[in-house]
This record gives structure tokens, sequence and C-alpha cells, in this order.
């Protein structure tokens, strides 16, 4: 298992990881088939979709920002948003390996989502064989 931490500097923010989880997939071996991505936080999650035009990634935040504004929170701690935006993108992905390649479709990035930084976080790791 591996771990990278990120550091994000928003309270909502994209951060593209494509390059280190790669970077991971490269060293990972012939035996390697899929690597699994799980994000340990409650308000923070981990997705794959277009990296390469930036308003991709502005249009998913500010649509998860106009969902979040008309619902109704019980949850009182000031980050009820965050949890239900965490909660749609998802805390987890598997991404199959090809030679040592992540296999991602030409404008595809993996993107870790903070939803309530600015914070320290955490992304485990596991290669799957």
């Amino acid at each position: 298992m591996r771990y990278i931490k990120i550091k994000t500097k928003k309270r909502c923010e994209l951060i593209d990881i494509s390059d280190e989880v790669e970077g991971i997939a490269e060293n990972s071996g012939d035996k390697s088939k899929a690597i699994l991505l799980f994000v340990p936080h409650t308000s923070a999650g981990v997705f794959i979709n277009e990296g390469y035009d930036t308003d991709v990634g502005d249009d998913i935040l500010r649509n998860l920002k106009k969902i979040t504004e008309m619902a109704e929170f019980v949850h009182s701690e000031g980050n009820s948003d965050a949890h239900v935006k965490a909660a749609l993108i998802s805390n987890s992905l598997v991404v199959p390996i090809k030679e040592n390649k992540l296999c991602l479709g030409r404008w595809q990035r993996v993107f870790f989502a903070e939803f309530d930084g600015p914070r320290e976080r955490e992304l485990i790791i596991q290669l799957l064989g």
C-alpha cells in the first residue's frame, strides 16, 4: 500500500493527481493489472474526468455547489455540503493498468476533489495483481 499526501489550498478545488498515480503504476511491475485509489475522508473524493479543458472542472464544482445550495441539512458542523459533494463524487476508484500505464482515455485525468479545505489530505493507493 502506498500513500500520497495532498495539501489543498481552497475550500473546494480539484487537483490533478494523474502524474503521481501514473508514476506508481509505472513502477508497479508486470504483475499489476489495476490500481485502487481510496480517499479516507468524508468530505473529499476522487474521480476521472476531462483534464484538457479546465472549464470542465470549473463546471463540476459550480454545479455541485448549486445542487447543495438547494439542499436542507440537519448535520450542524457547517460542512454538510462537503459531505454531500463527496458522496456524489465517490471516495474510491479502480483504474486498469496495461504495460505499467494507466488505461485512461485521450482526455481523461485523475482528480482529487476537496470540498472542505484547505487541509492536508491523504490518498491510499493499492496495486491489484
